[in-house]
C-alpha cells in the first residue's frame, strides 16, 4: 500500500496510544505513593495493584498497536502505541521494583513520620491540687509526631477511661521531645490514676505511668 493511502487515527491506534499515556501516569503514581501513605501494608497493596495495571495496559497497547499498524489500517498511531507498549512493559518492571524497595526503606528507616516498630518514652508524674503534670523523658526514636499519638487516662479506683481534662503539648512542638509536659486536670485527691500513650501507626504502647493523686 502506498504511503498516501495510509489510514491514520484508527480506533485501535488511538486506544493503544491512550493506554500508553495512562500507563505512564500510573507509573508516576506508583513511585510517589510510598511517600504519601503512612501505612506500610497499605502502600504495598496499592503499589502491587498499580504495578499490575502498569504491566497489563502496555501489553494491551502493544497488541492493539500491532493490529492497527500491521493490519489493514496501517495507522501511525498504532505504530506509536506498539513501540510505546513494548518499552513500557520493560520500564514497568523496573518501576515496580524501585517503588517496593523505596516503600520498604521508608518504613524501616522511619522517614516521613512512619516507623516500622513502636518507639518508647519514659513518663514521670508530679501530682498537684486536682491536677497532675506528666513530664516526658527522651523518646527512643526521632520525629514521632503528636498527631500519631493517642492518650488514655484511667481512674484505677473507679475503672473507667476518662476522655476529658487532658492537655497535650501540640502547640509546643509537632514532635515529642524530652521535657514536654502533659497536663491532666479534674482529678480526685486520694484516687489512683494511670496515663497511657499509644502509637497509632503500630497500635503499640509508647509509655505509661501511674500515680496517687
Amino acid at each position: 500500500m502506498e504511503m498516501g493511502q495510509i489510514k491514520k487515527h484508527g480506533i485501535f491506534g488511538k486506544t493503544s496510544l491512550i493506554l500508553g499515556i495512562i500507563t505512564i501516569i500510573l507509573m508516576v503514581l506508583t513511585i510517589i505513593f510510598p511517600f504519601l501513605l503512612a501505612d506500610f501494608s497499605g502502600s504495598m497493596t496499592i503499589i502491587l495493584i498499580l504495578g499490575l495495571f502498569c504491566i497489563i495496559l502496555p501489553i494491551i497497547a502493544t497488541i492493539l498497536g500491532a493490529i492497527s499498524y500491521f493490519g489493514k489500517e496501517k495507522d501511525v498511531f498504532g505504530l506509536a502505541g506498539f513501540i510505546m507498549g513494548i518499552v513500557l512493559i520493560i520500564v514497568s518492571l523496573f518501576v515496580i521494583t524501585i517503588a517496593m524497595a523505596a516503600t520498604t526503606y521508608i518504613y524501616i528507616s522511619g522517614i516521613g513520620g512512619g516507623l516500622s516498630s513502636t518507639p518508647m518514652i519514659g513518663l514521670s508524674a508530679e501530682p498537684g491540687t486536682d491536677f497532675c503534670t506528666i513530664t516526658l523523658g527522651s523518646p527512643t526514636a526521632n520525629d514521632i509526631e503528636w498527631s500519631d499519638i493517642s492518650c488514655y487516662l484511667s481512674d484505677l479506683d473507679d475503672p473507667t477511661t476518662i476522655d476529658s481534662g487532658i492537655t497535650l503539648p501540640y502547640y509546643d512542638s509537632t514532635y515529642l521531645k524530652a521535657g514536654q509536659s502533659i497536663i491532666v486536670t479534674g482529678l480526685t485527691d486520694g484516687n489512683q490514676y494511670r496515663l497511657t500513650l499509644t502509637y497509632d501507626l503500630t497500635g503499640g504502647q509508647i509509655g505509661t505511668c501511674s500515680w496517687t493523686q
